[in-house]
């Protein structure tokens, strides 16, 4: 699994961790998530959903592609380093995906 897989994956798991505690945090909730059956699934499903997310974001919406272009052309402008450059056009393009 790639790196990027395992982060999204623990992400996800943490996430939902933190869902249940929140779920059955008074004996009143306890009692009634209790009856659900929900369980924590094993790093292997998250880390299936997480490769489904990452596959699902392999093409950008329009407001990715501009902001990206954007932090391109600051970056331009700036004389920023190529490695630089790339990691703020993606970090723009993911901002944009999270609005």
């Amino acid at each position: 699994m790639s790196e990027m897989i395992e982060r999204v994956a623990n992400a996800l798991a943490q996430d939902f961790a933190a869902r249940i505690a929140e779920m059955a945090s008074t004996p009143e909730r306890q009692m009634v998530f209790g009856e659900t059956g929900v369980t924590m699934p094993d790093m292997e499903v998250w880390r299936r959903y997480a490769r489904a997310a990452v596959e699902a974001m392999r093409e950008p919406v329009g407001g990715m592609i501009g902001a990206g272009g954007v932090a391109q052309f600051k970056a331009d402008m700036a004389l920023t380093p190529v490695r630089s450059a790339t990691i703020a056009v993606y970090q723009a393009m993911i901002e944009e995906a999270l609005k």
